[in-house]
């Protein structure tokens, strides 16, 4: 895939995707047009493409382990139960690039999706989550569903900045166990590379705010992940050490 795209998948009952986007583009008149397996979003000027599979007996585990709890049995009930799942990609870089594919999801949810999977983060959430995120479309709920963090026991990571179209980020050297001041740090440094947009030189220091720790600044290609997985992040990473 190009990693430069965010992917999500939405299970449902649907026999075919020719039902679902007959329903989108009664409900969105002037909205949305398709053609060729790309929907176009006039009020964004802005391109999904649109897949259909089929039934996948791996799903619900899938679900499950991405949701962590945040779907409930009724609906990984509903999930089992699936016929098809519909997967919409979008080139991203910017937040309204964000918002725009949300808002499909959301319209893809009212004609009977079940649940939504974030397939470019690795995070899943139920159908009322996703509405709600719909509903509230400001810069933290957004990177809050957009973006994880994972840890090999010496250095924490985020997953998920490329939706952004910005790297990761990974702290090493951290004398901490996972806690709030490194949630906190990575937080507020994603936070900040998102609204600013710095452009970092191997080198730069960062900290939060004065008396808090002062970190060096590096770059580095992503390490992680293979350049096929759909994790990888081509901006690569920005690491923080420590001084």
């Amino acid at each position: 895939m190009n990693n430069t795209q965010i992917v999500i998948g939405i299970p449902g009952v649907w026999k075919s995707g020719r039902v679902v986007l007959e329903q989108l583009l009664n409900a969105e008149i002037g909205r949305y047009t398709y053609s060729e397996g790309i929907i176009f979003d006039k009020t964004v000027s802005k391109r999904f493409q649109f897949t259909i599979t089929g039934y996948d007996s791996e799903l619900l585990e899938a679900y499950k382990y991405a949701s962590v709890g945040r779907i409930d049995e009724g609906d990984l009930n509903k999930i089992s139960d699936h016929r098809s799942i519909i997967y919409l990609i979008t080139d991203t870089g910017t937040i309204d690039d964000i918002r725009g594919i949300i808002q499909l999801g959301a319209k893809i949810i009212d004609l009977g999706g079940i649940a939504v999977k974030i397939e470019t983060t690795g995070r899943a959430y139920s159908k009322n989550d996703w509405l709600l995120l719909h509903n509230n479309l400001d810069l933290n709920s957004i990177y809050d569903y957009f973006v994880t963090y994972i840890s090999d026991g010496e250095r924490y990571y985020t997953c998920g900045m490329k939706s952004f179209g910005l790297p990761d980020t990974i702290l090493k050297n951290s004398n901490e166990e996972w806690s709030e001041d490194v949630y906190s740090l990575l937080v507020n440094f994603s936070l900040y590379n998102i609204v600013e947009n710095p452009q970092f030189a191997d080198g730069d220091k960062f900290s939060l705010n004065e008396g808090s720790g002062v970190y060096r600044v590096t770059h580095s290609e992503d390490f992680r992940y293979d350049e096929s997985h759909v994790f990888y992040n081509c901006r690569g990473l920005l690491e923080l050490e420590l001084l």
